[in-house]
């Protein structure tokens, strides 16, 4: 690319900047003075006309005014079902789906996400929008311990782990010449982003490997995590996320290692994660068993009649 188109794009990203800016003060002028109707157009203009699938500041300035004024919500409410008709009946494309994601996480509604998931990958029809849907789900999916359902789409998940390392490494490598605060303050921001993803999505990635039986790719996981950051929380995490995958002698070999990485005081951060997570295994052996038992009863008793 050419400098002069570099430098003319700079300036369009800064003309932008400084409009968004404009509308923000003034919309949030009109807040102030309870003007909320005109407050209200202004920011679903500038919401309507902004790239589709682009997130946008205009939607947690019309979040923040549904909660003063009803009108705001039907509006998001509105724009939400208008995208959902789409998703169901598989015509919402990428865009369309992160919309009506982030519309619905506005309206404070995100187990309608799940909810409208279950149905669409039950149709061949939807199966694209399924997929799409994919990004907003799978870590729901990983926590109801519904690995099997990911399995089409595994390597799609556990590559997100090593992308995001890799970015994460680059940014390290390879800083901003860019002297100016600006840009080094949003460097240090996006590397924080990077990193806290990273630790956040890893060890459930590393559990869902473990829940369908694979093992190498977990560990490859923990070891990509562990080279960037190596603390108690991520060992904890670990081995609480190979207990619920009923993976119990990887829990070991992570817990021994901390233990031997760790000072005393970190490393209880550790055994504290080993003692709830083993609770928790329990707890679930229990209902489980319960259930088991009540069925078995209930279905006794249609017997009997």
């Amino acid at each position: 690319m050419e400098i002069s188109s570099l430098r003319e794009r700079a300036r369009t990203s800064s003309a932008a900047d400084k409009e968004q800016l404009s509308w923000r003060e003034a919309t949030q002028q009109l807040i102030e003075e309870k003007r909320y109707k005109k407050a209200l157009k202004k920011l679903l203009a500038v919401y309507d006309s902004r790239q589709p699938g682009r997130l946008d500041f205009s939607i947690y300035l019309i979040k923040n005014l549904a909660a003063v004024y009803e009108p705001a919500r039907e509006a998001l409410s509105e724009r939400r079902d208008l995208k959902e008709s789409l998703v169901l009946s598989g015509k919402a494309d990428f865009s369309v789906v992160a919309d009506w994601v982030q519309l619905n996480k506005s309206l404070n509604e995100e187990e309608r996400i799940f909810s409208v998931y279950k149905k669409v990958r039950k149709k061949k029809s939807t199966k694209k929008v399924a997929e799409n849907l994919l990004d907003y789900v799978w870590k729901k999916l990983v926590k109801r311990g519904d690995y099997n359902q990911l399995v089409p789409y595994f390597n799609q998940v556990i590559s997100g782990v090593f992308l995001t390392a890799s970015m994460y490494e680059g940014e390290l490598l390879f800083p901003t010449s860019k002297k100016d605060a600006s840009s080094k303050r949003f460097e240090s921001l996006a590397k924080q982003i990077d990193l806290a993803k990273l630790t956040e999505e890893g060890p459930i990635i590393f559990e869902l490997a473990l829940g369908l039986g694979q093992e190498p790719a977990a560990r490859a996981v923990a070891s990509r995590i562990l080279k960037l950051k190596s603390g108690s929380k991520v060992y904890a995490a670990l081995v609480k996320h190979a207990i619920k995958a009923g993976a119990d002698d990887v829990a070991k070999d992570y817990f021994k290692e901390a233990k031997r990485k760790l000072s005393k005081e970190k490393f209880a951060t550790v055994e504290k994660a080993l003692k709830k997570a083993l609770e928790a295994k329990d707890e679930d052996l229990k209902k489980a068993a319960e259930k088991q038992k009540s069925d078995k009863k209930k279905k006794k008793k249609r017997g009997q009649r």
